[in-house]
């Protein structure tokens, strides 16, 4: 079992969502959601921004890299996605082309991502009691 946070996989999506926005020189991206098995959970983000060198694909997801210029980014949102898929059993891919675009693909198996949604149901309906700090992580056992 595993203590995860249980917004950390909304902010996870909603940085590498910021990202693509960020490459495309439209402000056009596409979100794919589909559901492959066994029972995980697919979110794939396709920029057609300029893509990444081959050698920047390389490091993106280090922590601390980032292409960004000073101010607009610590370089440890791609590296915090992959940490928290990997813990939820799920998985963060890259793939990029030099002038063709980017794809980041978010795998997390269903029960993990069925289990986080129905925490923040909770959380959202009921809140914590009176005075009560509200609980930020719950235990959640990744698919093996």
């Amino acid at each position: 079992q595993l203590e995860v946070p249980a917004h950390a996989l909304t902010h996870a999506l909603q940085g590498v969502l910021k990202n693509a926005l960020q490459a495309a020189p439209s402000g056009d991206i596409d979100l794919e959601v589909t559901l492959e098995e066994p029972k995980t959970w697919c979110f794939a983000v396709r920029d057609p921004g300029p893509g990444m060198s081959p050698e920047v694909l390389a490091r993106a997801g280090e922590p601390f890299f980032t292409t960004k210029p000073p101010g607009q980014g610590m370089g440890l949102g791609l590296f915090l996605t992959r940490a928290l898929l990997e813990k939820l059993g799920g998985s963060f891919e890259l793939r990029s082309v030099s002038k063709g675009g980017t794809v980041a693909t978010l795998r997390i198996p269903e029960v993990s991502l069925r289990h986080l949604a129905a925490l923040l149901l909770r959380q959202s309906v009921s809140g914590p009691p009176s005075g009560a700090p509200r609980r930020r992580s719950t235990t959640v056992r990744p698919i093996r």
